[in-house]
């Protein structure tokens, strides 16, 4: 059975309801449960400001995300035992973000030895990722970016990310219910 469980994929597509529905399932069978947030989501609420990322969008605001990520997983795989982990993302899905909004930053010499770092931290510290892809209409959300195309290139980006450093994944697919039966039966759960 696996217990430290990150679920992955672009903005919109369900990994926090997903990851909500599977929460309720463990508790509710009187599992242990630590969950990591989404950073973005976080930090939008711990600012107090709904419009956090969608103005001003600047290379300080993805490197805040990306370190409450980072911070995050490294502390729970390190410090959560007898217990599921469940993550609302990795940091190679953050950094996906800044590769696409700050290219030239993250191509750096720098960026690339970072990219690398946080890599590895995916690797070691989830079992298992499930990659929840787009299939169904971008919800309109005051907190989220409306265009499709670049929910699709950030899609395409996470994917290209972890073929290159070789983490492992499943897609999984399907409305809200069968993605989580998919994902107790295949932790071995049900």
């Amino acid at each position: 059975m696996y217990s430290r469980i990150a679920f992955s994929g672009s903005h919109g597509v369900g990994k926090t309801s997903l990851l909500s529905e599977l929460y309720d399932w463990f508790v509710k069978r009187h599992f242990s449960v630590h969950v990591i947030p989404e950073s973005a989501r976080l930090l939008t609420e711990l600012s107090n400001n709904p419009d956090y990322f969608l103005k001003d969008y600047t290379l300080n605001k993805q490197l805040e995300v990306l370190l409450f990520q980072v911070a995050a997983e490294g502390l729970a795989a390190h410090k959560v035992s007898n217990t599921i982990l469940l993550s609302d993302r990795t940091g190679l899905d953050v950094w996906a973000y800044a590769k696409i909004k700050f290219p030239d930053t993250c191509n750096s010499s720098i960026g690339v030895a970072l990219e690398r770092l946080i890599a590895e931290l995916t690797l070691s510290t989830f079992e298992r990722i499930y990659f929840v892809p787009i299939e169904f209409q971008l919800p309109k959300t005051r907190d989220r970016i409306q265009d499709v195309s670049f929910q699709k290139e950030i899609e395409k980006k996470i994917i290209e990310l972890y073929v290159r450093y070789s983490v492992e994944f499943k897609s999984i697919s399907g409305d809200l219910s069968l993605r989580a039966e998919k994902v107790i039966n295949d932790l071995g759960f049900a």
